[in-house]
């Protein structure tokens, strides 16, 4: 019998309802390195590096179905998927890795597309080489693209019995995004920035797609994501040599970036946008995770206790907010826990210049989250006067009642007051101390003579 023949009469086995009460599930064997949240918000992936597959209920962190295999088996039949996207309707997955072949699993908690939840229903066959990324666009059309030799990238049709589409030879490509509602295709390439591929993709390999490039031709791009409008691309790029990883906001219609995000210092292996597009979570290759605010240019860190997580993939939904792998589990799987907003210490501070205005910096440092807060927001008097975590602002003379507001990746809120003193400095009267003043002799009065 051959290998291939065992690996189709592997039975993959089913778990239902196994529960995981933290926010935080602990799973400290097989190591997690991809998360993606399924279209509807249901169910959450997670890809360990043994190769097996983890589907959660993304609001319980109950496990649903497990795809995992033993080790050996796994690098036979899928050799550590390097990529997983989801069906648009959220009843199938893909993975693909290092075999030339793409595996379609179901996923349908509702069991109404005739397949079993938790088995693989299809196997995928055209390319020539190890696949390194998949994207599955809201028509049901899924492009996969290999890494190693002739870099091939296909287009498949779902909705007819997977038949190819379209192919096309691009270098390098490392992940792709569908625009949204738009048969229109970002790939990042390393050495080769952004392209953009469109086209009505017609049922046969003549299609002809229109291509535009992105970035410099030198900029060697990991990571890469359209926003929910479809109007701006967030990019991630690769840390070598001297260069150190950026994140870059594109329009599509321009090779000219909107705005460069510099901070980071490791390859940047996964962008994802928050569910309002005024956010941009970047993942480096030490786990090192920045929250960018898109309209202030500033960023929070997520020290996460993941090391070296080449290839870390995250993901930000409405439903689970910010989610990611870390060293004991997966983070932001399950209940929300609210934000503890902390304002920092009541102040006393002195109008030191007597001008009637003294500037005081505020501090919501000690704010705490479970996975991290994405908008610190200061009001007096139910006016806002100032964002951030440590906004400087100036003050009148006399007492400031503040109010810290701070938001979480899930949108849950939390506040917390202090109290500023802006005193004038004080006043000293100015005292005399009397002295011993001799008697003055001057002429007598001629009066008394």
């Amino acid at each position: 019998m051959s290998i291939k023949t065992c690996i189709k009469m592997w039975v993959i086995i089913l778990f239902l309802g196994i529960g995981i009460n933290s926010s935080s599930a602990q799973l400290t064997q097989p190591e997690y390195y991809i998360v993606s949240v399924s279209p509807d918000g249901s169910m959450v992936a997670g890809v360990a590096n043994n190769g097996s597959m983890i589907i959660w209920d993304s609001l319980t962190g109950n496990i649903l179905f497990n795809v995992g295999m033993d080790f050996n088996t796994v690098l036979l039949l899928n050799a550590n998927p390097l990529s997983i996207t989801w069906h648009p309707q959220s009843h199938y997955i893909a993975t693909a890795g290092g075999d030339t072949t793409i595996y379609i699993w179901c996923v349908d908690r509702r069991a109404i597309h005739e397949c079993t939840p938790g088995t693989l229903v299809r196997e995928i066959e055209g390319h020539t080489d190890p696949l390194i990324a998949l994207a599955w666009n809201s028509d049901g059309r899924l492009a996969s693209a290999g890494q190693i030799e002739f870099k091939t990238l296909i287009v498949w049709d779902s909705n007819n019995n997977y038949q190819m589409l379209a192919s096309s030879t691009i270098n390098s490509i490392q992940q792709m995004d569908w625009r949204p509602m738009q048969n229109r295709l970002a790939l990042a390439t390393r050495g080769a920035g952004i392209y953009l591929f469109s086209g009505n993709l017609e049922l046969d390999l003549t299609s002809t797609w229109s291509t535009d490039q992105l970035l410099e031709p030198n900029v060697s791009a990991l990571s890469v994501q359209w926003s929910s409008d479809g109007s701006r691309l967030a990019v991630g790029t690769e840390a070598y040599g001297t260069e150190l990883g950026r994140v870059y906001i594109m329009d599509p219609t321009s090779p000219t970036p909107l705005a460069v995000y510099n901070e980071h210092t490791q390859s940047i292996y996964s962008v994802v946008w928050s569910p309002d597009d005024t956010k941009l979570a970047a993942a480096e290759a030490d786990g090192i995770i920045k929250v960018w605010d898109i309209a202030t240019g500033q960023a929070q860190t997520i020290q996460n206790t993941k090391l070296q997580a080449v290839n870390l993939q995250i993901d930000w939904t409405e439903t689970t907010g910010l989610i990611f792998a870390s060293a004991t589990g997966i983070v932001g799987l399950g209940p929300n826990a609210s934000p503890i907003a902390n304002a920092g210490n009541d102040q006393t501070v002195i109008d030191t210049d007597m001008n009637g205005i003294q500037n005081v910096v505020l501090n919501a440092s000690a704010s705490t989250d479970d996975v991290v807060i994405v908008d610190y927001v200061w009001h007096e008097n139910g006016i806002e006067i100032a964002k951030g975590l440590t906004p400087h602002l100036n003050l009148l003379v006399g007492a400031h009642t503040l109010t810290l507001t701070v938001t979480d990746d899930d949108g849950a809120t939390h506040i917390d007051q202090v109290i500023i003193a802006v005193s004038p400095p004080p006043t000293h009267t100015p005292t005399f101390t009397p002295t011993n003043t001799p008697t003055r002799r001057g002429k007598r009065d001629r009066r008394a003579l």
